[in-house]
């Protein structure tokens, strides 16, 4: 899993595939970056002609995804997260569909609301967003869309 980039973000800010999953890495500034190349053992590329500054790896793209990708891969993701989270770093581990339904906040929130199909059956749907104090928020139906 590695998403398509179409412009100049910092680099790298990508998804990567780690051992038993994914993670969401965004590397913005330089300093990151330096922080980022010696928690993956690559501390060299901090100050590599081709990677020391943001313009230098937007256009060295692949070389740099390749580099982070590499590392990714040899490491459990929940690893992943914690050293380069530790570091101060923006990670978060992707979290599949099922995880997520079982994510306390979603949970707490009641961000996932059994309603009846058309055809009888019950399937949890995304409830609204917005919680009220004296009007709750409830999916009432799920039927056929709409369209105004």
């Amino acid at each position: 899993m590695t998403g398509v980039q179409t412009c100049a973000l910092p680099i790298s800010v990508n998804t990567f595939t780690c051992q038993g999953g994914h993670v969401y890495l965004a590397v913005a500034l330089d300093p990151h970056w330096a922080k980022l190349c010696e928690v993956i053992g690559r501390p060299e590329l901090a100050t590599a002609p081709g990677y020391a500054t943001n313009a230098e790896r937007v256009v060295n793209r692949e070389a740099v995804n390749a580099a982070v990708a590499g590392w990714c891969a040899a490491h459990p993701v929940d690893d992943v997260q914690a050293r380069l989270g530790g570091a101060g770093l923006a990670v978060a581990r992707i979290d599949s569909y099922a995880d997520a339904a079982r994510n306390p906040h979603v949970l707490e929130r009641d961000m996932l609301q059994d309603a009846v199909l058309e055809d009888g059956s019950v399937a949890p749907l995304t409830g609204p967003a917005l919680k009220f104090s004296r009007t709750p928020t409830r999916v009432r139906h799920a039927g056929r869309h709409v369209w105004w």
